[in-house]
């Protein structure tokens, strides 16, 4: 009738072999518990969480709140039906700064060691990005990251430009609806390629005006920390002694190697530090998307709050994902609802408990601080002997797209404006005002089209899309 067995009824109704599910039984109990706290605890009118083996695409647990009795399911509401995992579509906040930093490094054109103007808002048109607290200095990549910086990620945004993050993205598979055995996974929403302009650049750097499913996020993580292999998801055991799924490289091993440093960083000494494991290295990223209410336009003091995570850090093998939806916040978050106050400490108590399970084992406290030493990177890096780093008085790289001399108020050489095409105007990329997000962090973002937006049901038969 519904979900996965509805995906191989089929199959099931007229081959008698096994069908094995990847679904860890244990795991999946341990995942629905620490998400269902989460939810009570902060109010929240749903939520998801996710774990993934992050060699193979296989789908270990999956949780999708509020659920329904499978024993009831005639009386299970729609709202309870709908999986918010799959079928759900949401900004996914800053947890994609994971893909704007990966993707600049693989392109050559950024180095961690480069460095940023975080001095000061951009203005784009009317509007200005600015960051939640802001550093007014010039900031390494590795700090950007850190803090969750929507400057410099829209300034790392603008080096790449847009023929790299829609190249990016159309590999990660942002684009398509999610390949996996369930029906209908639906189209990811994101701005006109026609339209993309200077403030979709920017602003899809910190994961606003793009709206994708959870499970297509978390897929997307995989080959950031394995080693640089996209997998698709898969809810089929891979049996002992079969050949391993099939994957596309989509990024070097080296920009793997590096972003698993700078996921470390942000859980040791950023804002994902209630995420952090005795006796593990965990890595992560917050997320703080502001939610997109029935007009289009964002609800005010309403976010979506989530963290994602890889461990152990040395040899990632599992990615976890908690996303809180509309939490509101309590004593234990000081009055804040971003995802590192939010989601972050259920990721760490998922973590925790399964890791054991999965034969992973806490380690020694002088064998960790040797992996924490080996697995991060100085938040303010020098540049390498025979090297030239970016920075004050050196600012752009060869290659720069014209954007970011358009956001410095320069004039690009000729050779950053493809022959034919006008430079953009600095307006946002729709024609509609643009919106704040939060991330911990104020921005103002291009404006979504309307089908992405967060509600409750409407009797329609979708709660959320």
């Amino acid at each position: 009738m519904a979900g996965v067995e509805q995906y191989f009824n089929k199959r099931l109704t007229s081959d008698p072999a096994p069908l094995a599910l990847s679904i860890d039984a244990g795991i999946q109990s341990i995942v629905h518990d620490e998400l269902a706290s989460a939810v009570k605890e902060f109010q929240a009118p749903g939520g998801c969480a996710i774990v993934m083996n992050a060699h193979t695409g296989e789908i270990l647990a999956m949780v999708s709140l509020p659920d329904y009795d499978v024993n009831n399911y005639g009386n299970a509401s729609r709202d309870s039906q709908f999986s918010r995992c799959v079928n759900g579509t949401y900004e996914p906040g800053s947890v994609f700064k994971l893909q704007t930093v990966a993707m600049a490094l693989d392109s050559g054109l950024v180095h961690y060691w480069d460095y940023f103007d975080t001095t000061h808002p951009l203005k784009v048109g009317r509007f200005h990005i600015t960051d939640f607290e802001p550093a007014h200095q010039w900031m390494a990549v590795p700090e950007i990251l850190n803090v969750s910086s929507n400057i410099g990620a829209s300034r790392i945004a603008t080096v790449l430009g847009p023929k790299i993050e829609q190249e990016w993205f159309a590999k990660q598979g942002f684009f398509s609806p999610l390949n996996v055995q369930l029906p209908g996974p639906p189209k990811p929403q994101f701005p006109s390629f026609n339209n993309w302009g200077l403030a979709a650049t920017m602003t899809v750097s910190f994961g606003a005006g793009i709206a994708i499913s959870p499970l297509q996020l978390v897929t997307g993580v995989l080959p950031i920390v394995n080693g640089g292999v996209r997998y698709d998801p898969t809810l089929l055991a891979v049996e002992p002694g079969s050949p391993p799924p099939q994957g596309v490289r989509v990024m070097q091993q080296s920009t793997s190697d590096m972003m698993r440093k700078l996921m470390t960083n942000v859980v040791l000494y950023g804002t994902g530090k209630n995420a952090a494991v005795p006796g593990y290295v965990v890595g992560g990223k917050t997320g703080t998307a502001q939610v997109v209410g029935p007009h289009g336009g964002y609800l005010k003091h309403t976010n979506n709050a989530s963290f994602m995570a890889a461990f152990p850090m040395d040899n990632p093998q599992y990615v976890v994902y908690v996303l809180v939806l509309q939490p509101k916040p309590d004593a234990t978050t000081y009055g804040f609802t971003t995802g590192g106050y939010i989601a972050a400490p259920s990721v760490g108590r998922i973590i925790a408990r399964i890791g054991p399970m999965m034969g992973i084992m806490p380690v020694t406290g002088g064998q960790l601080a040797t992996l924490d030493a080996q697995l991060t990177v100085p938040l303010n890096p020098t540049t390498p002997p025979g090297q030239r780093g970016l920075g004050p008085g050196n600012p752009l790289p060869p290659g720069a797209n014209a954007f970011a001399y358009q956001l410095m108020g320069e004039t690009p050489p000729a050779a950053a404006v493809p022959q034919g095409v006008k430079p953009p105007k600095a307006t946002p990329a729709a024609s509609h005002s643009a919106h704040t997000v939060h991330d911990g962090i104020v921005a103002p973002v291009s404006p979504m089209m309307g089908s992405h937006m967060t509600r409750r049901d409407s009797g329609d038969g979708h709660a959320e899309s």
